[in-house]
């Protein structure tokens, strides 16, 4: 199972290159896809900046609607790791919290073309263009 960040489904919703075959690939993964609850307002956010309310509340539903992934909830213990994690690899908060649901629920892998991933040596950053193979 690998964790999908927001930029696959913004990316998807945008059409942007190779992220309609990302969100494919998990949803035909027998194991599926996960992301945190924190990946709904990130995608979210976007499209309503990007194209307004009515965009954002389609996104939201498409969203929830989406077969096989998991959405994993944010507690305090979550945060507490992810400030950690934070600390240690001088990541940007959102980044950390959704490394800390990562390694929570055992998963190693993230598709995103975020870079920044790439600083923390407990998972393997997945490029969206390689998610599929």
């Amino acid at each position: 199972m690998r964790y999908i960040d927001s930029t696959v489904f913004v990316g998807s919703t945008l059409k942007e290159p190779n992220c309609d075959q990302a969100v494919k690939s998990f949803i035909e993964d027998p194991e599926g896809g996960i992301t945190a609850s924190l990946t709904w307002d990130e995608y979210v956010y976007l499209i309503r900046k990007k194209n307004g309310f009515e965009a954002s509340s389609i996104a939201s539903d498409f969203f929830l609607r989406i077969p096989k992934l998991m959405i994993i909830e944010i507690g305090g213990r979550t945060i507490e790791k992810a400030h950690h994690i934070m600390v240690q690899y001088r990541l940007k908060p959102r980044d950390a919290i959704h490394v800390a649901c990562m390694l929570e629920k055992g998963v190693r892998e993230i598709v995103t073309d975020d870079v920044d991933f790439d600083k923390v040596k407990e998972i393997k950053r997945i490029a969206i263009k390689d998610a599929g193979k």
